[in-house]
């Protein structure tokens, strides 16, 4: 629910004119360039992934995130034929990417404890790598044609993964992180300083862009999105989880990873990439305004699974 509350803020202060478009663009632009892949730097950086590492539960939940990649970008065209790319782009991206690295530490903590603490964090840097490149595969392959990014092609597609200041972000934490090379303590305060400011401004750019009009045209496409994200994936993911043997704070994680809304950074990397920005804050809102509901019954039924 803060989530949703700082979106509404944004939204607000656009329609009093405390804030206009130029705000807008500049704010997505300085989170998708700057504040994101800072925020990203950090998670991965101060994770310790090395000394938390479930290989069993990292394996199969990246199994999960690769087969859900496949089936976004092989099935939502099909689905949605004759939809323009930039719209079938915000529908595939806004059901494989969740808002993993935002929520989950936080409720795998409190719900779980050090056991949650511990498996969010052996998941954590793997999922943020390729939640990120998927979404970055997801816009280059449904790029309009006139959005200048280079079309589809395996060399192509590279290229856009390399030159995307997450995945840089990233590559650069996974080094120091691999060679145990420290910052010093007032450059890593930095960090984390800047990086607290990332998801407040990606929330407040994706409540000022919100149109309600549109958004209603666009309800069943963004219900039924909605659907797949919170209840779908997340459903499927834990069955298939309790039958492999996980229970408790590993089906909690698997909860979370599928289940959690779509990522509040999508808005910023769907208008840098001249995707469907609108389509992909009103799945971003939506799903975090039903999330809290969802996960908590998930949470809920996760108990009863001995």
């Amino acid at each position: 629910m803060p989530l949703f509350m700082v979106g509404a803020l944004g939204y607000v202060l656009m329609r009093v004119k405390v804030i206009d478009q130029h705000f807008v663009d500049v704010g997505s632009g300085l989170c998708f360039k700057v504040l994101l892949p800072i925020l990203l730097f950090k998670e991965l950086y101060t994770s310790k992934v090395l000394d938390n590492f479930n290989t069993r539960l990292v394996l199969f939940s990246l199994g999960g995130m690769v087969a859900i990649l496949i089936g976004c970008i092989v099935l939502t065209p099909m689905v949605m034929k004759g939809s323009s790319k930039a719209r079938i782009g915000a529908i595939a991206h806004g059901i494989y990417r969740s808002n993993f690295v935002f929520i989950g530490l936080p409720i795998m903590e409190s719900m779980f404890g050090a056991e949650g603490t511990a498996n969010a964090l052996a998941v954590l840097p793997f999922a943020v790598a390729l939640f990120n490149v998927g979404a970055v595969i997801i816009f280059t392959i449904f790029a309009p044609e006139d959005s200048g990014v280079e079309g589809v092609s395996l060399k192509k597609i590279l290229k856009s993964i390399a030159k995307n200041p997450l995945i840089i972000a990233l590559a650069i934490a996974a080094a120091f992180v691999i060679t145990g090379i420290k910052l010093p303590v007032f450059l890593e305060k930095s960090i984390v300083n800047i990086g607290a400011t990332a998801t407040p401004m990606a929330l407040l750019t994706l409540g000022a862009q919100l149109d309600f009009k549109a958004a209603a045209k666009n309800l069943k496409v963004s219900g039924a999105v909605t659907f797949l994200r919170l209840v779908v994936l997340p459903g499927v993911m834990v069955a298939l989880g309790a039958l492999v043997g996980f229970r408790g704070a590993e089906l909690g994680l698997l909860l979370i990873l599928y289940g959690a809304p779509s990522a509040v950074s999508g808005f910023a990397m769907a208008k840098s990439m001249k995707s469907d920005a609108a389509l992909t804050s009103e799945i971003t809102i939506l799903t975090t305004f039903f999330s809290t509901l969802s996960l908590f019954l998930g949470i809920v039924a996760i108990g009863f699974i001995q």
